[in-house]
């Protein structure tokens, strides 16, 4: 039985292998025959047909500006501490634009209490116990906390356009 798979197998492996050494000799006769056809339809063309074919003045060509690179600012925000939690404000740093901001202007506001969730395990924790009825309970403190939020036009911007200080805090 397992002689029949492997005779499969060694046929199969020397009629691929016969191929392979046909078809190499085929190739090089064909390009052969493409390189000699095409070097008879090429002909050299000389720089002297293509110069008065196409004049170039001076004047027409635009002059070299030169180009700034942008230089993009990456943005920061101040992580939690405990100076934070005890009154210091957190700095924010917002890319958005003017136009953003005038037509909404509820959004740093909702950023910031978006943020502020995030933060939540930063937020101090107490659990009471009952072990007389086997409860416990997790209770969180949620702490006034003061940002800075710098306000950039768009990515490439140097400087702030506006800064704002808010409180965000949860009853």
């Amino acid at each position: 039985m397992k002689t029949l798979p492997l005779f499969f197998c060694l046929t199969f492996l020397f009629s691929c292998s016969n191929e392979n050494r046909i078809i190499p000799q085929q190739k090089k006769s064909e390009a052969t025959e493409l390189d000699t056809a095409l070097k008879s339809i090429t002909k050299p063309i000389s720089d002297t047909t293509i110069a008065a074919k196409t004049p170039i003045s001076t004047t027409s060509l635009p002059k070299k500006q030169k180009i700034k690179p942008r230089l993009s600012y990456g943005r920061e925000s101040d992580g939690c501490s405990n100076d934070n939690l005890n009154g210091k404000a957190i700095l924010v740093q917002l890319d958005l634009n003017s136009s953003v901001l005038l037509s909404y202007p509820d959004t740093i506001i909702q950023y910031l209490k978006s943020y502020y969730n995030n933060l939540e395990h930063f937020f101090p924790r107490s659990i009471a116990d009952d072990f007389e009825h086997g409860i416990s309970t997790e209770r969180i403190s949620y702490p006034k906390l003061n940002f800075i939020v710098e306000l950039y036009e768009n990515e490439y911007a140097a400087k702030p356009y506006k800064t704002v200080q808010q409180s965000i805090s949860k009853e």
